[in-house]
């Protein structure tokens, strides 16, 4: 049978067990991650797994040594390795630019990219609807929600926000947006979405991208020169 909400329940009878199961319709084609070493095959990995042993999967152009590398540094590994359910964000290398971005990634940047007792996938998920990170706590709050970008051609873009409700010196209050780049990638312990930049990492503040367009257009004006009028135009 089918419920409203676009999901099929399974319900199987074997004397007076009943077990039910939820599939939910994510209208796509999951692809399963698949090794590239047949001497060293990796099989149904969980979230560490795949990002430690990335290079070795099928996930084309995409490297993720810098984003494994500061899990590593700071001692997060637990959280990728954690058995439950899961929507693990992780920046590809691309995003780290400027340089001092991998500096920006400590323990509550990369909690910011997890969501518990969650299993999203792109198309089903509802847009704009917040879901709390393991970044979410008394000090600090962040959130993560799904956009789509609609083409007419029928082509699909996905992004995600981080919105850092309550932040600190370090973390301060704004929305991050970035693009999911390769999607709904199915781990042993949830999904992994790949994303163009790391979430709640703010290169600039507002009063700082104002400072710097307004140098950039004081620079330029020596370039207009007044335009005269007469009476006889």
């Amino acid at each position: 049978m089918f419920n409203g909400n676009s999901s099929k329940i399974l319900v199987l009878s074997a004397g007076f067990d009943v077990f039910l199961q939820v599939l939910h319709k994510i209208s796509e084609v999951l692809e399963p991650v698949r090794s590239l070493k047949t001497s060293e095959p990796i099989y149904n990995p969980d979230a560490l797994q795949f990002l430690e042993q990335s290079e070795n999967l099928n996930i084309g152009k995409h490297r993720l040594r810098t984003f494994a590398q500061r899990v590593k540094e700071i001692n997060r590994s637990n959280v990728f390795s954690a058995e439950g359910k899961y929507t693990f964000f992780i920046p590809v290398d691309e995003g780290f630019k400027p340089n001092a971005r991998p500096r920006k990634i400590d323990k509550q940047v990369i909690d910011g990219h997890v969501i518990p007792n969650h299993v999203l996938f792109t198309a089903p998920t509802q847009s704009n609807k917040p879901y709390e990170t393991l970044a979410f706590g008394d000090n600090l709050k962040v959130t993560i929600s799904f956009s789509t970008e609609h083409s007419d051609k029928g082509a699909h873009k996905y992004y995600v926000k981080s919105d850092t409700l309550i932040g600190d010196s370090e973390h301060p209050t704004a929305s991050v947006l970035a693009e999911i780049v390769k999607p709904n990638i199915p781990v042993k312990n949830g999904v992994v979405h790949l994303i163009q930049n790391p979430l709640m990492v703010v290169d600039t503040t507002v009063q700082g991208f104002v400072e710097v367009s307004l140098s950039n257009l004081l620079a330029f004006l020596p370039l207009f020169q007044p335009i005269s009028t007469s009476e006889n135009i």
